[in-house]
């Protein structure tokens, strides 16, 4: 994300949403990937903050901007087990999956 470009830029509420905006087109091009767990009390599975709520007057007056992203990450399978199982002829499948084999 390219922040740079909205350095010494006017800290205002429209600068905030400029910021908010990039930041979640960015998230959404994550999303559409399924790095997020998603819910249908958080479809996106993120969420952008910044407004006057995390930038009151004594953080515009140090020239500063808070751009809060909290984010609830996919797990992802860091190892594959793949476990070949040897039979006897005429073995049911079903019977080996059901002791747990």
């Amino acid at each position: 994300i390219a922040y740079m470009d909205y350095l010494f830029e006017p800290n205002d509420n429209i600068q905030r949403m400029k910021l908010a905006s990039i930041t979640e087109t960015y998230l959404d091009v994550l999303g559409a990937r399924r790095a997020f767990q998603t819910t249908t009390a958080d479809p996106k599975g993120y969420r952008v903050q910044c407004d006057e709520s995390n930038n009151p007057p004594a953080v515009v007056d140090m020239n500063q901007t808070n751009v809060n992203v909290f984010i609830k990450p996919i797990k992802v399978s860091e190892f594959i087990q793949l476990q070949v199982i040897v039979t006897t002829t005429g073995v049911s499948f079903e019977e080996l999956i059901a002791q747990g084999l």
